[in-house]
């Protein structure tokens, strides 16, 4: 298969694992629990920055464009205004910070610590955009005319999940060494 092929494919199986664990939901508050932090470490991972960034930035403008790609069953650009997209945008700022990870060398392809701290990092890159952009929705900008302190905000969008995002984690941790490791995306 021509290389260039192979790898757009594996771009758009990614693409499409993403917009399936978006589905992948269950609602426990403000923000529903979704595989979506799995599938995007998984992409960080596994095929190279530019690739990831591309593969993020293209889920996002789907999304903006109207096509049901979210977690939620609404998209379209009427969803800069859900306090919880700032998780979606926190998704391109963790391909930005991986591009620094692997230009660094920071993370060996066989060390499992290295993908479980950098997964860790790459969380913590994603809820400060999402923490942030709440605040800003809902304290700034109002989109939501309710009386929430800033502490409320961080337990109801960040405290619950970590967690089960710490599992998830692990999980892409895991999956995305074994597939590296492999003759999987050569």
């Amino acid at each position: 298969m021509n290389l260039k092929i192979k790898k757009i494919t594996i771009d758009a199986i990614l693409l499409g694992l993403l917009i399936v664990a978006s589905k992948i939901a269950i609602p426990i508050g403000p923000i529903n629990l979704t595989l979506q932090i799995f599938a995007v470490l998984v992409i960080c991972f596994t095929v190279s920055p530019i690739d990831a960034l591309a593969i993020l930035l293209t889920y996002v403008v789907m999304g903006l464009f109207g096509l049901p790609v979210f977690a939620t069953a609404y998209a379209g650009i009427g969803y800069i205004y859900v306090p919880s997209f700032g998780f979606i945008i926190g998704f391109i700022g963790m391909a930005v910070t991986m591009f620094f990870i692997k230009r660094q060398k920071l993370i060996a392809r066989n060390n499992k610590h290295h993908y479980f701290l950098t997964a860790l990092v790459l969380i913590l890159v994603d809820y400060l955009f999402g923490f942030l952009y709440a605040v800003f929705m809902i304290k700034v900008f109002m989109v939501i005319d309710l009386e929430i302190s800033t502490l409320q905000i961080l337990l109801k969008f960040i405290i619950v999940f970590i967690p089960f995002d710490i599992v998830k984690g692990v999980i892409a941790s895991i999956v995305s060494q074994r597939i590296n490791n492999s003759a999987v995306l050569e």
